[in-house]
């Protein structure tokens, strides 16, 4: 297997991966929770990609130097996580063109860096 470095789409910055860039790679199945243990990331963006299921890991929403959130037009589903407050360098929150349904936790109040909110079709209520 080549070093995570040779990745297409994938960004690597003193030996820590930093960026995930695809879209409409044929993707399918979960967000691993195991996302969370890249300490270092920056920036995710996942997008066109309907076979990737499931519900936004937690674990995710830990990952303190996250500055862009990008999965849009993929096939999440359940609700956005309050942990998504604990990302509190983030600048942009794109999650549109997936099935989210549920509150969108007041704990979005917290994203004070952000500039861009983008949910679109979300079904869910402000609380």
């Amino acid at each position: 297997m080549a070093a995570v470095s040779k990745w297409y789409k994938v960004g690597v910055l003193s030996s820590h991966v930093h960026s995930i860039v695809m879209s409409s790679n044929n993707m399918d199945g979960k967000l691993p929770q195991s996302i969370g243990h890249l300490t270092q990331l920056r920036m995710i963006e996942l997008a066109t990609m309907p076979t990737l299921t499931g519900s936004i890991p937690i674990p995710l929403c830990t990952i303190s130097t996250l500055r862009r959130l990008c999965i849009c037009r993929c096939g999440l589903s359940g609700k956005i996580p309050s942990a998504i407050g604990d990302l509190i360098h983030l600048e942009e929150l794109q999650l549109f063109g997936n099935m989210l349904s549920g509150s969108i936790p007041s704990s979005i109040s917290k994203l004070v860096n952000l500039r861009l909110l983008s949910l679109g079709e979300y079904t869910g209520i402000i609380r």
